[in-house]
């Protein structure tokens, strides 16, 4: 799976840059008692988010199969290929959303927010696991269903805590 691989990377990088902007530009705003401008970094980071997301959702659920042909020509490595993109496609498309929200949160210094989201994704995504080891599907689909869990933990509880305002008591 070396090009989903990739494929998955390129997106990671992606939303790393998000992440990092978010964390630097809020932490100077909080810095210098801007808090009122960290609204608008959320706002415009989502605004730049939607192209690339939107050409992550065409490749991954409309042209899946030209997408691989590109790398590969092997019809089962296609199909195999296929099944991975479709799995990791979810957490491809939110997964820019959440560094975002996880770069605001580190910005303005509540890490311990995003500890705790962190090890309570860990948790579903292993008791997940857990749940489907019995069960008779392939196991690629357990390991994308147990980091689909874990993407949706985490992506609530970060999501709920910017959405809480808590994190306005700077």
């Amino acid at each position: 799976m070396e090009y989903g691989d990739r494929y998955a990377d390129t997106v990671y990088v992606m939303a790393l840059s998000f992440e990092t902007m978010a964390t630097v530009t809020v932490g100077q705003f909080v810095g210098n008692k801007k808090n009122d401008e960290i609204m608008n970094i959320v706002k415009q980071g989502l605004k730049l988010l939607i192209l690339p997301t939107l050409f992550i959702a065409i490749i991954t659920f409309v042209i899946p199969k030209q997408f691989c042909m590109i790398f590969v020509k092997s019809d089962e490595v296609i199909l195999m290929a296929i099944k991975y993109l479709t799995i990791i496609g979810v957490p491809q498309i939110f997964g820019p959303f959440k560094k975002l929200i996880q770069g605001v949160i580190a910005g303005i210094g509540h890490t311990k927010i995003l500890m705790i989201s962190i090890f309570i994704a860990n948790f579903v995504e292993l008791f997940t696991l857990l749940i489907l080891k019995s069960v008779n599907i392939d196991s690629i689909v357990k390991i994308g269903l147990s980091a689909l869990f874990w993407l949706i933990t985490d992506f609530t509880i970060c999501t709920a805590y910017f959405l809480s305002k808590r994190w306005k008591k700077i």
